[in-house]
């Protein structure tokens, strides 16, 4: 069974791995040229990274995580910023992770493309040999 799916960012992608998983053919449908990039970092945290360790990504998220350092809290005009340092041991201890979108998108697609087919929009320019572009 073909399986369209809207959208190559993050549920896209989460989408299409569990579908293959269950015997479909998922085909994922981008408006953009290729995986898009920049965001904000997103929290893993419960069953989020239940499923992600079900999927055998954890390893690969782990790697990717961010490091919190330095927490600053931005005071109103005049008055200096504070500075918190964050123990990196604390950080450590958290099941929770947090990563960039762009790492995790790209986790995504990475664990999925040989099982799904990806169709980007036709970029300018000469078409790609082997990818299909919506046009």
């Amino acid at each position: 069974m073909d399986v369209l799916i809207s959208g190559a960012g993050i549920a896209g992608p989460a989408l299409a791995w569990w579908l293959a998983r269950g015997g479909a053919r998922p085909v994922v449908v981008e408006r953009a040229a290729a995986l898009r990039t920049g965001g904000h970092a997103v929290d893993l945290r419960g069953a989020a990274i239940d499923v992600v360790s079900q999927m055998g990504l954890l390893p690969a998220i782990q790697a990717a995580r961010t490091e919190l350092a330095t927490l600053s809290i931005v005071r109103s005009a005049g008055k200096p910023p504070i500075a918190l340092s964050i123990p990196r041991a604390l950080s450590q201890r958290s099941r929770d992770l947090e990563i960039v979108r762009d790492e995790l998108a790209h986790i995504l697609y990475d664990a999925t493309r040989a099982r799904a087919e990806y169709i980007f929009r036709r970029a300018r320019g000469p078409r790609p040999a082997r990818a299909r572009h919506l046009r």
